[in-house]
């Protein structure tokens, strides 16, 4: 048992080491803006890593988020697939310099 656990440690700690991580501090405007917009701020967030994302690679990319419904009957765990034709509608147009 200790040599399979030693084993997934070397893999861990290879796969934590080539991570390389750059935080850029953004101060602009918060959760409490994006809110007085009706708007999700985790929401907000999905579509901005899509357009992000679009914007670095050219493509769209499959999105996995964890919902949580545990304020229902044996709540469990949902997915939730941020990359709809809507998303991708709006990527489109962020991208399209003649849209208004």
């Amino acid at each position: 048992c200790q040599t399979v656990i030693n084993s997934s440690l070397k893999v861990a700690k290879a796969l934590a080491d080539d991570v390389d991580m750059h935080i850029i501090p953004f101060s602009e405007f918060g959760k409490g803006l994006i809110k007085k917009c009706k708007t999700s701020p985790d929401g907000f967030i999905q579509i901005a890593l899509q357009l992000a994302h679009f914007r670095d690679k050219g493509k769209f990319c499959l999105t996995y988020e964890a919902s949580m419904t545990r304020l229902f009957r044996e709540g469990r765990t949902e997915t939730v697939r941020s990359c709809t034709t809507q998303t991708c509608d709006f990527v489109h147009a962020m991208m399209n310099n003649k849209a208004t």
